[in-house]
């Protein structure tokens, strides 16, 4: 997550401190079965024995 975070800030220019949730990205966390190579959806308990998925996008900044 953390490079995730690292390339968001490079393509908006910004140092990572100075991203702001849902105003520079969106995220999410998935549960994720590694066996058979599908999600879940979003995640409902951190105890459910599943792998995550970290889902981030990048929100581009609107030109006048």
């Amino acid at each position: 997550m953390a490079q995730a975070m690292g390339e968001a800030a490079e393509m908006l220019n910004k140092g990572i401190v100075d991203l702001n949730a849902d105003e520079d990205y969106q995220d999410r966390v998935l549960s994720y079965d590694w066996r058979t190579h599908r999600s879940a959806g979003e995640v409902t308990g951190y105890m459910d024995g599943a792998g995550r998925l970290y889902i981030l996008k990048v929100n581009k900044p609107v030109k006048p």
